[in-house]
């Protein structure tokens, strides 16, 4: 078991990780947020920001992260919840995840799966938060607290679109993996974080890489403004 746990942890990071390309001048009308529903990124994409998996989610695929993290979450909440704190672009979040994995062996399938760690981490989030009935309230920002921190690009939109639109994203949270419903959440979240990214940049997502980004900063919000 520890020795498919060790595989599992080899293949959790060669997924989802941004990034950054030399930025263009966008022609006029432009969209600045591209999403690939379920397909990965294009390997030449020009644009700035790239949050993609190297290949499709399928739902079967999708379901089976959604169980890993609820097996790991209901035996190892605490570790669950540590491992959220790590930077998810350095070495220390790839480091942890493998000792996370390999130190709690029994939740994952035989053979060998590939969930990047971008995706790995938002299962982990969406299944610490239980519930999104009282998402805006969790997530909005009180002036008494220090500033979240943000470390990248994605981080900024993904923390500016939750807490502008704390609704939407709460409807995209609470809709099944690969559903319309979360389709049309994703649509209707476009404008908004469209907006949130930094002035000159475009971003380029799939759909489970943006769903993934979305529920990190719902997460850590959250645990924010709970001290």
């Amino acid at each position: 078991m520890i020795g498919r746990a060790a595989a599992f942890a080899c293949a959790l990071l060669l997924l989802a990780a941004p990034a950054a390309v030399p930025a263009q001048r966008l022609p006029r009308g432009a969209p600045r947020l591209i999403v690939h529903e379920d397909a990965p990124c294009p390997a030449d994409s020009a644009e700035e920001i790239v949050v993609c998996s190297r290949g499709v989610l399928t739902p079967e695929a999708q379901r089976l992260l959604r169980a890993v993290a609820r097996c790991m979450v209901g035996h190892w909440p605490r570790d669950a919840r540590a491992l959220l704190t790590a930077d998810l672009e350095g070495a220390t979040y790839h480091g942890a995840a493998r000792r996370f994995i390999a130190r709690h062996p029994g939740c994952t399938p035989r053979g060998t799966l590939s969930f990047g760690g971008l995706l790995f981490a938002g299962a982990l989030a969406e299944t610490l938060m239980r519930t999104y009935d009282d998402l805006p309230e969790r997530v909005a920002y009180r002036p008494s607290l220090p500033a979240l921190r943000v470390t990248n690009d994605p981080d900024l939109m993904s923390v500016c679109a939750v807490r502008g639109e704390p609704a939407a994203a709460a409807a995209l949270l609470r809709s099944m993996p690969g559903s319309a419903e979360e389709e049309a959440a994703v649509r209707a979240l476009q404008p908004r974080l469209a907006d949130c990214l930094r002035a000159g940049l475009t971003a380029r997502f799939n759909r489970p890489a943006l769903r993934a980004l979305l529920a990190l900063s719902a997460y850590r919000l959250a645990v924010h403004n709970a001290g």
